[in-house]
């Protein structure tokens, strides 16, 4: 059975972007949110007080795959590609975990209260369907009543419109790469601390300044202080223990 849970975040007030104040922090993985669809204008504010915004046209995003899982994620401003993400193996979960996965690197510095994507996916079920799923899938996050897995691809908006009645994620709606957000790890029972979070709509915030940049000819412990970690939640790991 999926557990969702969701809480109120309380944040410092130079976290303060958007419309004035944060809203619900997800918690955990899985949470809920009221029914709405995300608008242009909504997501414009969004990005207002943030270092992204610029009348650059910034509108698609580079993905250049490097073989056994590894990724490198660029932001495609006016033609330019700018580092943003990586995903590679996981220090965190090799250290203190002694496990073996992939982890979210950033390739560029982040400030504190910079959104820097949006956790994107398939539209899967409906919230009252959740509890169908199977409890071995853990990408899973709630946006407007509606299950997305991180996981696999989003469908166009004419399939998101004929599946669920609603066009929950358009990508002409928003400017920031949504790929790859579901491979943050989270921080749990590490002495690392968790750098970033996932808001109700979606939008990875981050909330720490992650100066590190990932370098594949750096040193373990300097790429390590470039992973990216967001809290999952109590009940996740209640239900994915």
């Amino acid at each position: 059975m999926v557990v969702a849970e969701a809480v109120t975040l309380e944040v410092p007030a130079n976290l303060a972007v958007a419309e004035g104040k944060l809203q619900q922090a997800q918690q955990p993985r899985i949470a809920i949110t009221s029914p709405r669809r995300i608008l242009p204008n909504r997501v414009a504010k969004r990005m207002q007080g943030s270092l992204l915004v610029s009348t650059a046209v910034c509108v698609t995003i580079a993905v250049v795959c490097l073989g056994n899982g590894d990724v490198n994620i660029y932001r495609v401003c006016d033609g330019k590609c700018i580092p943003w993400l990586a995903v590679r193996d996981s220090l965190m979960m090799q250290k203190h975990l002694q496990q073996k996965g992939k982890g979210l690197y950033a390739l560029r510095s982040f400030k504190q209260g910079e959104y820097i994507g949006r956790y994107t996916g398939r539209l899967v079920a409906h919230e009252q369907d959740a509890a169908s799923l199977s409890n071995s899938s853990n990408k899973l996050l709630t946006m407007s009543g509606i299950v997305v897995d991180g996981a696999q691809p989003l469908q166009s908006p004419a399939e998101q419109l004929a599946d669920f009645g609603v066009v929950l994620q358009d990508p002409k709606d928003w400017p920031h790469p949504g790929m790859y957000h579901f491979m943050a790890n989270d921080a749990r029972n590490t002495p690392m601390e968790n750098n970033s979070l996932v808001d109700l709509e979606g939008f990875m915030l981050m909330t720490e300044h992650v100066k590190a940049v990932y370098s594949d000819e750096a040193p373990p412990h300097k790429n390590a202080e470039s992973e990216l970690f967001w809290s999952y939640g109590d009940a996740y790991w209640t239900v994915h223990a």
